[in-house]
């Protein structure tokens, strides 16, 4: 329950903060797995501080801060001990490279999802403030 609660959260606050050009962003990393490699390991490397080819949580943290920041996406304390728990699929209490890539393509698609729901709310809230009577499907 708790986790559905925070995923609807984020996903109404990811609508209001998303823009096209995020959007343009993500589509084009989702469209070309060698730039969402590049990306992503160019962010691991980041904030591996100890250089210790895992991200430990308070590192991952200070990544998904960055990444709420640069998307000017809000981003609440009671949120990162899940996001820590999903990026470590293996439970070692770290992230590895390849959980890091997992999970960034799984939270770009549903970024990608976001912006396809903020596009039909906007599509139904002209529709809606257009006065055209709706048409009924045969």
């Amino acid at each position: 329950k708790e986790l559905m609660k925070i995923l609807i959260i984020a996903l109404v606050l990811a609508v209001a903060f998303a823009t096209p050009e995020k959007e343009a962003v993500v589509k084009h990393l989702l469209a070309d797995e060698a730039a969402m490699n590049t990306a992503v390991e160019g962010i691991f490397a980041k904030f591996d501080k100890d250089q210790t080819g895992f991200l430990e949580r308070n590192e991952l943290i200070a990544l998904v801060k960055h990444l709420a920041s640069e998307f000017n996406f809000p981003l609440t304390e009671g949120r990162l001990p899940i996001i820590f728990k999903e990026a470590d699929s293996d439970n070692d209490g770290k992230v590895s490279l390849p959980e890091l890539k997992v999970i960034c393509k799984k939270w770009a698609h549903m970024v990608l999802a976001v912006y396809g729901v903020k596009h039909d709310l906007q599509a139904a809230s002209q529709l809606f403030h257009s006065n055209t009577p709706l048409k009924k499907k045969k």
